[in-house]
């Protein structure tokens, strides 16, 4: 062998070693589980379905409609919150595994991940199913602090373990969806309340003024900074509205393009309070959101005793 060659195989050898040890010797080991068990583009999302007990459940859908949702629930329908919503596509944007704890299908009733008991999320772009994921339950580790949640792709029989518990954003019903919102003002915006056919009005000097006669200004203020945001979670989903309520209440305010008008109808002691603002029909009883929308206003107007 001439030294033109001894060189060019000495150079072989190196290369071939180089190549041994980036390839072989130094090759990163492959994760034998996948890292992610869901990462979805939630912007082509206009479909979701929710088994919250299992495939054999009442199912909660949730359908894009225009620049909003809307829920719906065997007959029950309803608009859905927004921002619930939005939480609920944000938790599914990605979803990342620690640990791979079985591939047998006789586990998925253990970890709570097979059809008859588990949450199972259909996720939809239009008629095309997106993804199909079955969570199960979750543990606390009260000496970490920490939760750990199980989960499974419903064509895999992989059934992997998640940190935290994202099966919970998933198990909710009908009405966890809806706008619990009956009101929201900023108090500095309102100029003019009419409570049935009595009007109030700001003076000269800022005070609120009813047929001539000047309101608490100190329980006016309570009044208002109590409309910025009412909720209520107790729907009425069962009431026929009637054409004369028991009480009405219409707000004029800056940047409103129409009156905030609530109504409340008289029912069972109790009473049953709608809002210009929401389709639903909430339950109160005296004390609750009609007390606050409508009792202390009342209060307020009454004429004093002698």
């Amino acid at each position: 062998m001439n030294w033109n060659n001894k060189i060019l195989a000495i150079i072989f050898f190196a290369l071939f070693g180089i190549w041994i040890l980036t390839n072989v010797i130094n090759k990163p080991a492959t994760r034998s589980f996948r890292s992610t068990l869901l990462a979805i583009d939630t912007s082509s999302v206009d479909r979701i379905i929710l088994y919250p007990d299992g495939i054999d459940s009442s199912f909660v859908e949730l359908r894009k409609e225009g620049n909003g949702w809307r829920l719906q629930k065997d007959q029950r329908q309803a608009n859905a919150d927004p921002d619930k919503v939005k939480n609920l596509l944000g938790s599914m944007v990605l979803i990342p595994t620690k640990q791979l704890v079985s591939k047998k299908p006789e586990n998925q009733a253990n970890y709570e991940v097979d059809e008859a008991t588990g949450k199972i999320v259909e996720v939809y772009s239009g008629d095309d199913l997106i993804e199909r994921i079955i969570f199960g339950r979750f543990n606390f580790n009260q000496a970490t602090r920490s939760s750990t949640s199980y989960a499974r792709l419903s064509d895999e029989n992989e059934i992997y373990a998640l940190d935290g518990m994202a099966g919970l954003s998933f198990d909710k019903d009908f009405n966890a969806f809806r706008n619990t919102e009956l009101c929201r003002i900023n108090p500095v915006d309102i100029k003019g309340i009419t409570y049935n056919d009595q009007q109030l009005a700001l003076n000269d000097q800022a005070q609120w003024v009813t047929n001539g006669v000047s309101l608490d200004s100190t329980q006016m203020a309570n009044y208002l900074n109590g409309l910025r945001v009412v909720t209520n979670f107790s729907f009425a989903d069962d009431f026929v509205e009637m054409a004369t309520p028991d009480h009405r209440l219409q707000i004029i305010a800056d940047n409103q393009t129409r009156p905030l008008e609530i109504k409340a109808y008289a029912r069972g002691g109790g009473f049953v309070v709608k809002s210009s603002e929401n389709e639903a029909f909430f339950t109160s009883d005296s004390t609750g959101v009609y007390q606050k929308v409508f009792g202390q206003l009342k209060d307020m107007m009454a004429p004093p005793t002698n």
